[in-house]
């Protein structure tokens, strides 16, 4: 029969013992040194990129502000600037304007919005009577228009060579 323990008797487990910060830092330097370089390398090996270069022309320099250029990988999120894979946002000094997104992987469908932000709130304004319209020029890739939220199937386009060129036009 086992002898219930008294609140005065030693506690069946001692004290651990403090490993000292040395050591604990030469573990984590050792544990860093072989996994760092590993995770490193499968990140850059075996997936091609590419880069996108973007001319947006008819730009109304003389309104001033920005142009938000987003790029979206996926429909879910498309027009969601929040949601962009990558978003620039470029100072309207011309009637034309370039920018290079980089290092993207190769065989995925990209989709690119563009507005002209003129003051400067993250968001194309929009005027509501007698028809909806934007109070701010905007446009997509493959210059898809129509009436309403431009649709990402029209606007999609594959990244199949090193450096691709995508053309938008502003409609104001």
């Amino acid at each position: 029969m086992r002898r219930a323990r008294a609140a005065t008797d030693q506690p069946v487990f001692t004290k651990r013992r403090a490993i000292p910060p040395l050591v604990r830092l030469a573990f984590w330097l050792t544990l860093g040194a072989v996994f760092v370089p590993a995770r490193l390398a499968s990140q850059g090996a075996g997936t091609p990129t590419g880069e996108l270069e973007v001319a947006i022309t008819g730009v109304r320099a003389q309104q001033g502000g920005v142009l938000v250029v987003a790029l979206y990988d996926r429909q879910a999120t498309w027009l969601m600037l929040d949601s962009a894979r990558i978003v620039r946002r470029l100072a309207a000094t011309a009637d034309s304007l370039t920018t290079v997104f980089e290092d993207l992987p190769y065989d995925s469908n990209y989709a690119i919005a563009v507005f002209h932000d003129r003051n400067a709130n993250d968001k194309l304004d929009m005027r509501w009577f007698p028809f909806p319209k934007p109070k701010e020029g905007a446009g997509v890739s493959h210059d898809h228009e129509r009436m309403g939220k431009p649709k990402y199937e029209q606007a999609r386009f594959a990244l199949l060579s090193s450096l691709e060129y995508q053309r938008i036009s502003m409609r104001y």
